[in-house]
C-alpha cells in the first residue's frame, strides 16, 4: 500500500508542476527528446465554463493509466478528479492563487501551494495555463520552460507531456484531454470544500523527500 501511495504522490506532484507550482522545478530534470506538434486553439476558445474527461498515462516510475475528470471556470479555477477502476484516488483544485492536492490512497494527504507569486514572476496568466491544459501550443510554448512539459501526440488529440526528476527517482507521464467530449459552457463547478478530517498536510518540500 505505501508503494502505491508513493506513486500516486509521484502523480499529484507531476500535475501540481503542470499547473503551475514553478518551485517543483529541478536542475536535474530535462523532457525527454518529443516530436512536437502544432495545435490549433480549441474552436471554443471563447468559452466561460467547460468540462472534459481525461486520461493519464504513466510510464515511469510504473506503468499506470487513470481517468479523470477536468473542469474549468475562465481566469478563476481548473478542478481534475483522477480514478482508478472506478475509484477516485487523487484531486487537485487550482486557482489564479493557489493550487491544493489531495492524494486519497493509503497515507492520505493534502498539500496546498501559493502560486500567485511564481505566475507573475513568470509573466504567465491563468487563463494561458488554462489553454495549455488543454492542448493549445502557443499557451504551452509561453509557461516556463524548466516545468518540463511537451506537446505530444495527434493534432486531433494532443497531450501534454510531464517529466520530473528527483534525485535517482524519476516520472514520465502524458494528460490527454478528449475535447471531442468536451462540453463547453453552462458547466456548473461545484465549491471545493473538502472534509480534510484523517488527512495528514504537507508542503511540496515535504512532498519531493516523499518520493525518495
Amino acid at each position: 500500500m505505501r508503494r502505491l501511495n508513493k506513486n500516486f504522490v509521484w502523480i499529484v506532484l507531476a500535475l501540481l508542476c503542470s499547473m503551475g507550482a514553478a518551485s517543483c522545478r529541478s536542475k536535474q530534470a530535462v523532457l525527454p527528446t518529443a516530436e512536437p506538434v502544432v495545435v490549433a486553439a480549441p474552436k471554443e476558445n471563447g468559452w466561460s465554463t467547460m468540462s472534459v474527461p481525461v486520461s493519464i498515462d504513466v510510464e515511469q516510475p510504473m506503468s499506470l493509466a487513470m481517468s479523470g475528470h477536468m473542469v474549468m471556470e475562465r481566469n478563476k479555477r481548473v478542478y481534475l478528479s483522477m480514478r482508478v477502476f472506478g475509484f477516485e484516488v487523487a484531486q487537485l483544485n487550482l486557482t489564479p492563487t493557489t493550487a491544493v492536492a489531495l492524494v486519497k490512497q493509503g497515507d492520505r494527504m493534502v498539500v496546498e501551494a501559493p502560486i500567485e507569486t511564481l505566475m507573475a514572476m513568470h509573466d504567465v496568466s491563468f487563463s494561458t495555463l488554462q489553454e495549455a491544459l488543454l492542448g493549445n501550443q502557443e499557451a504551452i510554448n509561453a509557461l516556463p520552460k524548466g516545468l518540463n512539459i511537451a506537446q505530444v501526440g495527434h493534432p486531433d488529440r494532443p497531450s501534454i507531456r510531464v517529466y520530473l526528476k528527483a534525485g535517482k527517482s524519476q516520472l514520465d507521464m502524458t494528460l490527454t484531454p478528449d475535447l471531442a467530449r468536451a462540453k463547453w459552457h453552462g458547466v456548473t463547478l461545484a465549491p471545493f470544500n473538502p472534509n480534510l478530517d484523517g488527512y495528514r498536510r504537507v508542503t511540496l518540500p515535504d512532498l519531493l523527500k516523499f518520493t525518495k
